[in-house]
C-alpha cells in the first residue's frame, strides 16, 4: 500500500468481484480496530453489518458492475469491537495488474451527522428568532402606532378649539406635536418594512402602471412641503399612456422617499425636479436636487441600511436611515434598478429605472 494512501485522512479498501480484499489502508484499519492480517484476504462481507451484507448484494455491488462507479453510498461497518461504523462510501471499478478490481473511498459518517444534528438545531434557532421577530413586529405595530394615532387625534381636536379657545402659541406648539407624531409614526413604518423585507415577507404585485398617475400623486402629496422648505419644484413631462412593469403602491413609496429627501437636504430657494426617460426596453425617472450633493465616499453607502445623512434644516430630522435602502430593495424586487449620480455643492438625482410595459391603466 502506497504511504500516501496509509496517510489519507479517509478509508481505502479495494476488493475483486469474488469480495475478497486485496488492499487496505492504515485509516481504514484504525477506523475499523482491526489489523491488516485478519482484513486483507477476506471476503468484504466480513466487515459490513447484517443489514449492510444484505445491502452490498442487491445495491453496492450491482450498481458498481453497472455503471462503474457510485457516490455518496450510505454503508455500515462492523468495528474489531463490535461497534457500527457508519460510512459515506464513493467506489469506481478499474483494471489493476490485470484484473478488475472495486476501489471504495470511506469517509466516518459520524462526524456528518454531528453536524447535520448542529445545522438542524440552528435552523430550529433561527426559525425560533423568526417567530419571536414576527411577534414583536406584530406588538410594535401595534402598541407604538396606536397611541402615535391618539396623540395626534387629541392633538387636532384641541387645535380645533373643543377643549375652549387656543392661542396662537398653543396652535404652534399643536402643530409641532402633529409633525412629531407624523415623523414617529414614518420611522416606525420604515423599520417594519425593513424588516419585512429582510425576511421575505413583503409581497410585490406587478402590472401596468401608467408613469403620469404615480407622478401626479406623488407630485400633490409633496407640495405642501416644498412650498414650506422654500423650494421651487419642476414637474416631469412624458406621454400620458406611457407605462411600466411595477407594483402602484411600491413604486408610490419609492417615489415618496426619493422626493421627502431631496427636499430634507435641499436648502431654500434650491429646485427639486422631476423628468423622465423612455427607452425601447425601459423608463427612467429622474429625482433632482440642487442640495449639498453626496460625496463619492458616501455614494458608496448611500444605500446600505442605517446610513443618514445631514438635512438642510437640523430640525427637519435625519430620521433611521432605512429610506434609500428600502427603496432599493423594492425596485430590485419590481425588476428594475435605483442609483444616484451626485458632485458635492451640485446636487443629486437618483433614477428609478424599470422595465417598460405597453399597456396601460389606471395606477
Amino acid at each position: 500500500m502506497d504511504s500516501i494512501l496509509d496517510e489519507a485522512p479517509c478509508g481505502f479498501l479495494s476488493f475483486t468481484d469474488d469480495g475478497t480484499i486485496q488492499a487496505v489502508n492504515e485509516t481504514l484499519l484504525g477506523m475499523l480496530d482491526r489489523p491488516r492480517a485478519e482484513v486483507e484476504g477476506a471476503h468484504v462481507e466480513t466487515l459490513l453489518t447484517s443489514g449492510a451484507k444484505l445491502f452490498y448484494h442487491t445495491h453496492l455491488f450491482p450498481l458498481l458492475k453497472m455503471q462503474e462507479r457510485l457516490n455518496e453510498v450510505y454503508l455500515s461497518l462492523r468495528t474489531g469491537e463490535d461497534e457500527d461504523l457508519n460510512c459515506l462510501v464513493n467506489g469506481r471499478r478499474t483494471e489493476r495488474a490485470g484484473r478488475t478490481v472495486n476501489d471504495l473511498v470511506l469517509v466516518p459518517f459520524e462526524e456528518r451527522n454531528q453536524y447535520e444534528d448542529e445545522i438542524l438545531q440552528a435552523k430550529q434557532a433561527a426559525e425560533q428568532a423568526n417567530r419571536a421577530k414576527d411577534k414583536f413586529l406584530s406588538t410594535v405595530s401595534h402598541e407604538l402606532k396606536t397611541p402615535i394615532s391618539t396623540i395626534k387625534s387629541l392633538s387636532q381636536y384641541l387645535g380645533m378649539g373643543v377643549q375652549g379657545e387656543v392661542s396662537e402659541g398653543q396652535t404652534d406648539y399643536l402643530q409641532r406635536i402633529e409633525s412629531a407624531a407624523d415623523y414617529l409614526g414614518t420611522l416606525i413604518d420604515d423599520m417594519l418594512d425593513f424588516a419585512r423585507l429582510e425576511a421575505g415577507a413583503v409581497e410585490v404585485t406587478l402590472g401596468p402602471v401608467r408613469v403620469t398617475d404615480v407622478l401626479t400623486r406623488a407630485e400633490s402629496l409633496v407640495e405642501v412641503r416644498v412650498r414650506e422648505a422654500g423650494l421651487a419644484y419642476e414637474p416631469a413631462s412624458c406621454p400620458s399612456d406611457l407605462s411600466v412593469r411595477a407594483d402602484p403602491d411600491r413604486l408610490q413609496q419609492i417615489l415618496l422617499n426619493l422626493l421627502t429627501n431631496a427636499i430634507k437636504f435641499t436648502p431654500a430657494g434650491g429646485t427639486v425636479a422631476v423628468s423622465v426617460e423612455s427607452g425601447e426596453d425601459d423608463v427612467c425617472i429622474h429625482v433632482r436636487d440642487t442640495g449639498r450633493g453626496i460625496s463619492e465616499a458616501e455614494q458608496e453607502h448611500i444605500f446600505d441600511p442605517f446610513v443618514q445623512g445631514q438635512p438642510s434644516e437640523p430640525e427637519q430630522g435625519t430620521g433611521v436611515g432605512l429610506g434609500l435602502a428600502i427603496s432599493q430593495d423594492l425596485t430590485e424586487a419590481m425588476g428594475g434598478t435605483l442609483t444616484v449620480e451626485s458632485q458635492e455643492g451640485e446636487g443629486a438625482t437618483f433614477t428609478i429605472t424599470l422595465p417598460r410595459s405597453e399597456a396601460s391603466h389606471d395606477a
